[in-house]
């Protein structure tokens, strides 16, 4: 087993935490306005819902679609469904299209730690989440908005490599810049009966600085 991280804990001024033993209900819209702060021009983030389970589907299942910034969408993340988010924002092709591609990385604006409770003990999670969502029984997505939008694609991917290897989240398939995270609400297909997503913590205030993460996750 991996050392223990020496985390870095910041003292900020109190924030409105909604934080219970039940689920905190959060739609899936207001949630993605406010970790991209509502101020996405041509960049924008990719969205990614499908049916069935995410071991077997097609590949093209992962394709997503931008997400524009308005209700609109709502339709097209069922709450029966798998519904991700890419944490960062992307610039569209020449063909108008977006894709989570390492060369139309435009900014990042948070960060994820995965499996939570199941490879990863809680109490390793010491520096307090923007939000904690309950994606398979006792299993955690950990999630910290950046204060900053994270331009710098390099810096980006260390700091992405910092928390794998601190053994907090796996190395995923298409690389730090193009990770994807699950919406609150939605289900793990992986699961029968499906698994509904439950918000377990949502600090919407709470943002941190590139740096103040850097120091939680030993960046070297």
């Amino acid at each position: 087993m991996r050392a223990m991280m020496n985390v870095t804990v910041f003292q900020t001024e109190p924030m409105e935490t909604e934080k219970t033993d039940e689920t905190v209900f959060v739609g899936n819209q207001d949630f993605l306005r406010t970790v991209f702060c509502g101020e996405l021009v041509n960049a924008r983030p990719v969205v990614v819902s499908f049916k069935g389970d995410p071991r077997t589907v097609p590949k093209k299942s992962w394709s997503g679609e931008p997400w524009q910034g308005n209700s609109g969408l709502a339709a097209d993340l069922p709450a029966d469904a798998n519904n991700f988010f890419s944490l960062a924002v992307f610039m569209p092709d020449d063909s108008g299209e977006y894709r989570r591609k390492k060369a139309r990385f435009q900014a990042q604006y948070a960060v994820m730690l995965d499996d939570v409770g199941s490879k990863i003990p809680t109490e390793r999670v010491t520096l307090p989440p923007s939000w904690v969502i309950e994606t398979s029984p006792g299993n955690c997505q950990v999630g910290y908005l950046l204060r900053e939008p994270l331009a710098d694609g390099l810096v980006a991917d260390r700091l992405m490599n910092a928390i794998i290897a601190a053994g907090l989240c796996d190395p995923g398939a298409s690389g730090p810049r193009a990770r994807l995270a699950r919406l609150p609400v939605g289900v793990n297909g992986k699961h029968a009966p499906l698994f509904a997503s439950r918000v377990r913590e949502w600090s919407r205030d709470l943002r941190y600085s590139v740096e103040e993460l850097g120091a939680a996750f030993n960046w070297r």
